[in-house]
């Protein structure tokens, strides 16, 4: 019995001992691997997953930067993180919408945001709405705040890829000043990055009823008379072809320019646009609230160019209210303007011959 023990203590023990340490070893790996995080995959701005609407710039070093009223979309199962670098300068607000439903309204505050499209793709689309205002020289204004995104983190079990295209290929171009951009257009509330909102105006409404892409370019209303140069600048965009449509409003506190200099400025605006983009057509639009009404300037001013290349729209009778500043038109006025120009581009789609307010005709829609 005594020589069975000592086989026991010689032969087995060992094993034991080695089993244990075999078990505590396959133990340690488990819990290495099951507590280890496997890393996010990044998904850069240039990636052609990113479908880039509005005024974006050139793309340096995987970044991309926007003017406000511009927006990015994508598809997305799971979660991912989206990553943005600290504004140039001042404070931006973005909305974020899931399958057309707001989710997220809010000051930038921090350089990620997280979204989830659940298990099945849910459709994204990244607003930014304005920024904070500055007051400035007119005759030497800052530079824009921008927007830059970076691209987004993906968790492990995320996908992502671009969004449906249901666009119709029409390209829209906006031009214009404070109105254009949303300023003031729920009041003048305290908060800044609450009274103004590019994605209530009557251009965001309406590129968004025809599906469309759209370039949106602000130029503060007492600088009109600068504006000839700045149409190639205006229109240009990394993400876009040649506009079909140019809408253009500018000028709204140019009350002490004569009539004569303001035709001027619009007419080498308006020849400079169609020298660079002949197949292009303008669409002058007259609002007429703190200026003399420009609409028989503007109609006279078509005449000068080929049929179908320049034409007007008086906004006057779709604006059925104004802020409380006095100026700027309100929402609902907004929604009106933006669904009556929406109705005429469609009209056209619909039949080459139709006419824009009774003045020249649209151009044929082209691919």
């Amino acid at each position: 019995m005594s020589y069975f023990r000592f086989t026991i203590a010689i032969y087995i023990q060992p094993c034991v001992r080695r089993v244990k340490r075999t078990t505590f070893g396959v133990m340690c790996l488990l819990f290495a691997v099951s507590s280890y995080a496997i890393p996010p995959t990044f998904v850069p701005a240039d990636s052609s997953t990113f479908e880039y609407l509005g005024a974006w710039q050139n793309m340096t070093t995987h970044v991309a930067t926007a003017y406000a009223g511009s927006q990015f979309r994508f598809a997305l199962s799971g979660k991912a993180c989206l990553r943005f670098l600290p504004p140039n300068h001042g404070t931006l607000r973005l909305k974020i919408q899931k399958d057309g439903n707001e989710i997220w309204n809010d000051v930038l505050q921090t350089d990620a945001i997280e979204v989830d499209g659940g298990e099945a793709f849910s459709s994204f689309s990244i607003v930014y709405l304005t920024s904070s205002a500055m007051r400035f020289d007119a005759s030497n204004p800052p530079a824009a705040s921008l927007l830059q995104f970076s691209g987004c983190n993906l968790a492990h079990d995320a996908g992502i890829r671009a969004p449906d295209k249901t666009r119709n290929g029409l390209s829209l171009a906006f031009i214009g000043d404070s109105i254009t951009c949303g300023t003031c257009i729920l009041g003048r509330q305290g908060d800044w990055s609450v009274h103004s909102d590019a994605t209530r105006t009557y251009a965001f409404r309406l590129a968004d009823a025809l599906e469309s892409n759209y370039l949106m370019w602000g130029i503060p209303g007492g600088k009109a008379s600068s504006f000839s140069g700045l149409f190639g600048q205006a229109l240009s965009s990394p993400s876009s072809r040649p506009p079909d449509l140019v809408f253009i409003n500018l000028g709204a506190n140019q009350r002490i320019h004569s009539e004569a200099r303001f035709r001027e400025g619009m007419r080498q605006m308006a020849r400079g646009i169609l020298l660079t983009y002949p197949e292009t057509h303008i669409v002058l639009l007259n609002f007429m609230r703190m200026t003399p009404d420009r609409l028989p300037m503007f109609k006279s001013l078509a005449r000068e160019f080929p049929v179908g290349k320049v034409s007007t729209f008086d906004a006057r009778p779709f604006l059925v209210g104004y802020a409380d500043d006095g100026v700027h038109p309100d929402e609902e006025s907004h929604r009106r303007l933006g669904t009556a120009l929406a109705e005429q581009v469609k009209a056209h789609m619909q039949s080459t011959g139709t006419e824009i307010n009774g003045e020249n005709s649209l151009p044929r829609r082209h691919e």
